[in-house]
């Protein structure tokens, strides 16, 4: 009896030194560096040893922060400048692109859909209100990176999911039961084709922008 409990003893220390010796021999932060890098299988072995998810980066970056977000390589390699003034440069050049698309979308549904008097102004605002809420979702993308979004920069999960969610919820309101909570109503079918073609144009015409101001200002 007393053997067995020496053996269990034994190999009881041997497993708290093996993790010991495994928590030594890593720096502090590499989940968080192996997350960083996309090393999926690296990381979830990491994660099933306990390695301590609240670790970090010597920038105060943890494993969550980079499980929830991908961020361009080329803006983590160093500090970036934070420069307000830039701001205003920013929506200067940017923000008659939005402008330009809420213009198209008044003139499509005031010729197109003869949404054009009292009468239909809850049809007319119901155009409007998916068109600003898919181009004010689909923003947020374009800008986070200086490359092309979805195609040459992939943002994280969370942010593609909650995205999937507002352009769906946006989707429904006009087109669901509680339309009329909101003075709106049902569009017609034919309006997605159109929308679809205007959010491409959007998207296109943004990225032109942004190559525009890239080369000019620089992008940070």
């Amino acid at each position: 009896m007393l053997f067995n409990r020496f053996k269990t003893l034994i190999a009881v220390t041997c497993v708290l030194c093996a993790a010991a010796a495994t928590s030594f021999a890593q720096p502090e932060s590499a989940l968080a560096d192996r997350i960083e890098r996309g090393d999926r299988k690296a990381a979830l072995e990491m994660i099933a040893r306990n390695a301590p998810v609240n670790s970090t980066q010597p920038d105060g970056t943890t494993p969550l922060h980079w499980a929830v977000y991908r961020v361009d390589e080329e803006l983590v390699k160093g500090p970036q400048r934070w420069n307000p003034g830039d701001i205003g440069r920013f929506m200067l050049f940017f923000g008659p692109v939005s402008s330009v698309f809420d213009i198209t979308t008044y003139l499509v549904m005031w010729f197109v859909f003869g949404a054009n008097s009292a009468e239909h102004q809850t049809l007319f605002q119901s155009g409007w209100f998916i068109e600003g809420l898919m181009t004010q979702t689909l923003v947020v993308h374009m800008i986070r990176t200086q490359k092309i979004p979805f195609i040459q920069s992939r943002p994280g999960n969370a942010l593609l999911v909650m995205t999937g969610l507002i352009m769906a919820a946006g989707i429904f309101i006009p087109m669901g039961p509680v339309a009329h909570y909101f003075k709106l109503q049902a569009l017609p079918l034919s309006y997605f084709p159109i929308l679809a073609v205007i959010l491409a144009s959007y998207m296109v015409l943004t990225q032109g922008m942004k190559r525009y101001y890239t080369r000019r200002f620089g992008w940070q």
